[in-house]
């Protein structure tokens, strides 16, 4: 657990080396030696200070946000493809557990302490998330890589009735490292119509109106993130990576698409192959056109992201 231990206070820390303090004149005073007030104060300004100056040199972590079927994978991949990167793909503590019988998960702590009816408190998540994250983060950097964290943004916006009841996993990180996040983002609806198409729609009402909404939401946490779109990618693959690895502060090779081959994450699931290409858009039904024409939200979403 992360304790507070980790920044003690200057009490907690004389007490700990056995320093004792000089009770204030009238009191009974102790024979052993000790600081009187005065040297106190000073020695609690420069610890202070110290913990202050620490606390300014947070470990970065670049982080990689997007919906499901928005081309984040391949952008991944070509994250994943960069000198000395390790990226962990589709992570969220906080991921509704799977329902029905518990999954073989030799290695996955949080999902054993969920198995059965006792009760875990999103505190005790997080807080299991960040030491373990920490521990690794730590033993990757040792090793000259750069952890980058993908989560799974569809687990926390497409799934629950509410995305702001949690926290986003950038928030929960926020309290060890440095975020330096890159949002991918691709036309809401071509991902709408892959979304359907594949059935991974988890909310209510199943509506564009709906998902424009929750699209709009995953937004607002990263107001200041750099947006990256699929569409420029695959129109210029070597520009975007360019500019991403640039965002997130990784090294940039120049050979990256030779390596891509080699990469494979998690979520693999819209393109077949590694070339990057422009598709087609899937048919519309004149039903989803009566939604697009009615819905506010997808216009809102469009302007706001400069898509026709």
């Amino acid at each position: 657990m992360v304790k507070s231990e980790i920044q003690p206070s200057i009490d907690e820390l004389l007490d700990d080396l056995g320093v004792p303090v000089q009770p204030p004149r009238g009191a009974s005073v102790s024979k052993k030696p000790g600081l009187n007030a005065a040297d106190k104060e000073i020695l609690s300004d420069i610890f202070d200070m110290l913990k202050s100056a620490c606390a300014s040199k947070a470990r970065p972590l670049p982080m990689i946000h997007h919906f499901a079927c928005t081309g984040g994978t391949i952008l991944s991949r070509c994250l994943g493809a960069q000198p000395n990167v390790a990226l962990l793909s589709e992570i969220d503590p906080l991921s509704p557990s799977p329902l029905g019988k518990p999954g073989f998960a030799p290695y996955d702590l949080i999902r054993q302490l969920q198995t059965g009816p006792r009760i875990v408190s999103v505190d005790t998540v997080s807080d299991i998330f960040i030491d373990y994250l920490s521990s690794l983060y730590d033993n990757v950097t040792a090793l000259g890589y750069h952890l980058v964290i993908r989560d799974h943004t569809h687990s926390h916006f497409c799934v629950r009735s509410s995305p702001d009841s949690r926290k986003s996993i950038a928030e929960i990180l926020g309290k060890q490292f440095e975020i330096r996040s890159v949002l991918t983002v691709r036309h809401p609806l071509d991902s709408f119509l892959s979304l359907r198409r594949k059935g991974w729609v988890m909310f209510a009402p199943d509506t564009m109106e709906e998902y424009a909404k929750r699209y709009t939401e995953f937004l607002d946490r990263y107001p200041n993130a750099p947006i990256v779109k699929y569409e420029d990618f695959v129109e210029d693959p070597a520009s975007t990576a360019r500019l991403m690895t640039s965002k997130l502060g990784l090294s940039y090779f120049e050979n990256w698409e030779k390596v891509v081959p080699l990469v494979r994450y998690s979520g693999d699931s819209g393109r077949s192959g590694d070339k990057v290409s422009i598709r087609e858009r899937r048919p519309v039904s004149g039903e989803l056109m009566k939604e697009l024409d009615s819905s506010a939200a997808y216009r809102a979403l469009c302007s706001r992201l400069r898509y026709e």
